[in-house]
Protein backbone atom coordinates (compact mmCIF):
# COMPACT_ATOMS: atom_id res chain seq x y z
CA UNK A 1 0.00 0.00 0.00
CA UNK A 2 1.19 3.59 -0.77
CA UNK A 3 2.08 6.23 1.84
CA UNK A 4 -0.06 8.81 0.60
CA UNK A 5 -2.87 6.67 0.72
CA UNK A 6 -2.65 5.32 4.20
CA UNK A 7 -1.71 8.40 5.48
CA UNK A 8 -5.06 9.93 3.46
CA UNK A 9 -6.99 7.02 5.02
CA UNK A 10 -5.64 7.93 8.98
CA UNK A 11 -6.22 11.87 8.05
CA UNK A 12 -9.93 10.95 7.04
CA UNK A 13 -10.70 9.08 10.18
CA UNK A 14 -9.22 11.69 12.30
CA UNK A 15 -11.79 14.27 11.24
CA UNK A 16 -14.96 12.48 10.79
CA UNK A 17 -17.23 13.07 13.90
CA UNK A 18 -18.44 9.96 15.38
CA UNK A 19 -21.57 10.82 15.00
CA UNK A 20 -20.65 10.55 11.61
CA UNK A 21 -18.50 7.18 11.14
CA UNK A 22 -20.77 4.49 10.88
CA UNK A 23 -22.26 6.67 7.56
CA UNK A 24 -18.95 7.13 6.24
CA UNK A 25 -17.98 3.60 6.56
CA UNK A 26 -20.73 2.79 4.52
CA UNK A 27 -20.19 5.35 1.91
CA UNK A 28 -16.52 4.23 1.90
CA UNK A 29 -17.57 0.63 1.59
CA UNK A 30 -19.90 1.85 -1.36
CA UNK A 31 -17.21 3.84 -3.26
CA UNK A 32 -14.82 0.85 -3.04
CA UNK A 33 -17.70 -1.87 -4.82
CA UNK A 34 -18.44 1.18 -7.60
CA UNK A 35 -14.17 1.21 -7.95
CA UNK A 36 -14.20 -2.56 -7.95
CA UNK A 37 -17.43 -2.88 -10.35
CA UNK A 38 -16.29 -0.12 -12.72
CA UNK A 39 -12.67 -0.08 -13.45
CA UNK A 40 -12.89 2.84 -16.09
CA UNK A 41 -14.49 5.21 -12.94
CA UNK A 42 -11.57 4.59 -11.49
CA UNK A 43 -8.58 5.01 -14.44
CA UNK A 44 -10.95 8.18 -14.79
CA UNK A 45 -9.96 9.78 -11.67
CA UNK A 46 -6.59 8.12 -11.65
CA UNK A 47 -5.72 9.78 -15.36
CA UNK A 48 -3.04 12.38 -14.74
CA UNK A 49 -4.45 13.84 -18.11
CA UNK A 50 -8.26 14.54 -17.28
CA UNK A 51 -8.32 17.94 -15.32
CA UNK A 52 -9.08 18.38 -11.27
CA UNK A 53 -12.33 20.33 -12.04
CA UNK A 54 -13.88 17.51 -14.00
CA UNK A 55 -12.59 14.80 -11.55
CA UNK A 56 -13.96 16.95 -8.54
CA UNK A 57 -17.77 17.16 -10.32
CA UNK A 58 -17.16 13.56 -10.38
CA UNK A 59 -16.77 12.89 -6.84
CA UNK A 60 -19.17 15.22 -6.19
CA UNK A 61 -21.82 13.73 -8.19
CA UNK A 62 -20.45 10.49 -6.70
CA UNK A 63 -21.22 12.11 -2.62
CA UNK A 64 -23.88 14.56 -3.64
CA UNK A 65 -26.53 12.44 -1.23
CA UNK A 66 -23.76 11.68 1.13
CA UNK A 67 -23.64 14.78 3.27
CA UNK A 68 -20.43 13.60 4.56
CA UNK A 69 -18.02 17.33 4.18
CA UNK A 70 -15.12 15.54 5.58
CA UNK A 71 -15.16 12.72 2.97
CA UNK A 72 -15.27 15.19 0.51
CA UNK A 73 -12.83 17.64 1.46
CA UNK A 74 -10.52 14.54 1.72
CA UNK A 75 -11.34 13.29 -1.83
CA UNK A 76 -11.42 16.90 -2.97
CA UNK A 77 -7.97 17.23 -1.15
CA UNK A 78 -6.64 13.97 -3.03
CA UNK A 79 -7.96 15.50 -6.29
CA UNK A 80 -6.03 18.63 -6.22
CA UNK A 81 -3.01 16.86 -5.58
CA UNK A 82 -3.22 14.70 -7.94
CA UNK A 83 -3.63 11.57 -5.53
CA UNK A 84 -6.73 9.88 -6.62
CA UNK A 85 -4.70 6.92 -7.85
CA UNK A 86 -4.55 5.94 -4.26
CA UNK A 87 -8.51 6.52 -3.49
CA UNK A 88 -8.50 2.47 -2.72
CA UNK A 89 -5.73 2.98 -0.39
CA UNK A 90 -7.08 5.45 1.56
CA UNK A 91 -10.74 4.01 1.83
CA UNK A 92 -9.23 0.67 2.85
CA UNK A 93 -7.00 2.16 5.45
CA UNK A 94 -9.61 4.40 6.49
CA UNK A 95 -11.93 1.48 6.77
CA UNK A 96 -9.35 -0.20 8.83
CA UNK A 97 -9.25 2.05 11.30
CA UNK A 98 -13.10 2.83 11.66
CA UNK A 99 -14.24 -1.18 11.75
CA UNK A 100 -11.62 -1.16 14.94
CA UNK A 101 -13.40 1.61 16.61
CA UNK A 102 -16.87 0.48 15.71
CA UNK A 103 -15.91 -3.13 16.88
CA UNK A 104 -16.55 -4.48 13.65
CA UNK A 105 -14.29 -7.63 12.59
CA UNK A 106 -12.91 -8.23 8.86
CA UNK A 107 -11.47 -10.60 6.87
CA UNK A 108 -11.09 -12.48 3.97
CA UNK A 109 -13.45 -16.00 2.70
CA UNK A 110 -11.68 -17.67 -0.07
CA UNK A 111 -13.47 -19.91 -2.31
CA UNK A 112 -12.82 -21.72 -5.59
CA UNK A 113 -15.51 -19.34 -7.27
CA UNK A 114 -17.07 -16.33 -6.39
CA UNK A 115 -20.07 -16.66 -3.82
CA UNK A 116 -23.20 -15.53 -4.24
CA UNK A 117 -24.23 -12.29 -2.93
CA UNK A 118 -27.04 -14.82 -0.34
CA UNK A 119 -24.43 -17.40 0.10
CA UNK A 120 -21.84 -14.42 1.49
CA UNK A 121 -24.65 -12.54 3.54
CA UNK A 122 -25.36 -16.03 5.18
CA UNK A 123 -21.69 -17.09 6.02
CA UNK A 124 -21.20 -13.83 7.37
CA UNK A 125 -24.71 -14.61 9.58
CA UNK A 126 -23.17 -17.59 11.10
CA UNK A 127 -19.63 -16.12 11.72
CA UNK A 128 -21.52 -13.00 13.59
CA UNK A 129 -23.28 -15.25 15.86
CA UNK A 130 -20.03 -17.63 16.71
CA UNK A 131 -18.41 -14.53 17.07
CA UNK A 132 -20.25 -12.43 18.92
CA UNK A 133 -19.67 -9.46 16.83
CA UNK A 134 -20.67 -7.90 13.34
CA UNK A 135 -18.62 -9.38 10.77
CA UNK A 136 -17.13 -7.81 7.20
CA UNK A 137 -16.14 -10.36 4.93
CA UNK A 138 -14.65 -10.10 1.50
CA UNK A 139 -14.90 -12.95 -1.23
CA UNK A 140 -11.53 -13.83 -2.86
CA UNK A 141 -11.13 -16.68 -5.40
CA UNK A 142 -8.33 -19.00 -4.56
CA UNK A 143 -8.36 -21.73 -8.19
CA UNK A 144 -6.06 -23.85 -5.99
CA UNK A 145 -9.52 -24.73 -3.42
CA UNK A 146 -11.47 -27.91 -4.87
CA UNK A 147 -14.40 -27.09 -2.68
CA UNK A 148 -15.88 -25.32 0.32
CA UNK A 149 -13.98 -22.38 1.94
CA UNK A 150 -11.59 -20.56 4.06
CA UNK A 151 -12.21 -17.74 6.21
CA UNK A 152 -9.20 -15.75 7.53
CA UNK A 153 -10.64 -13.41 10.28
CA UNK A 154 -8.50 -11.36 12.66
CA UNK A 155 -5.25 -13.42 12.89
CA UNK A 156 -7.36 -16.54 12.61
CA UNK A 157 -8.14 -19.12 10.03
CA UNK A 158 -11.07 -21.33 10.00
CA UNK A 159 -10.78 -23.67 7.15
CA UNK A 160 -13.80 -25.61 5.44
CA UNK A 161 -12.28 -26.41 2.40
CA UNK A 162 -13.04 -30.05 0.99
CA UNK A 163 -9.11 -30.67 1.46
CA UNK A 164 -9.13 -29.77 4.89
CA UNK A 165 -12.16 -32.22 5.80
CA UNK A 166 -10.38 -34.97 3.87
CA UNK A 167 -7.69 -34.79 6.05
CA UNK A 168 -9.54 -35.10 9.45
CA UNK A 169 -11.43 -38.08 7.71
CA UNK A 170 -7.68 -39.72 6.91
CA UNK A 171 -6.68 -38.81 10.37
CA UNK A 172 -9.86 -40.65 11.95
CA UNK A 173 -9.46 -43.48 9.78
CA UNK A 174 -5.86 -43.80 10.95
CA UNK A 175 -6.76 -44.10 14.12
CA UNK A 176 -5.28 -40.40 15.41
CA UNK A 177 -2.36 -40.99 14.36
Amino acid sequence: MDKRGLAYGKALYSCVAEKDLSRCVEYSEALLRLFSSSPDGLAFLSSPKIDKNKKKAVLSSLLSNADLPVLSACLYVMADNSDLAEIKTALHSFLSLAYKALGIRQGTVYSARRMEEGELKRLIAAMEKKLGAEVRLHNKIDSSLLGGIKVALDEKTYDYTLKSQLDALRTRLKGGQ
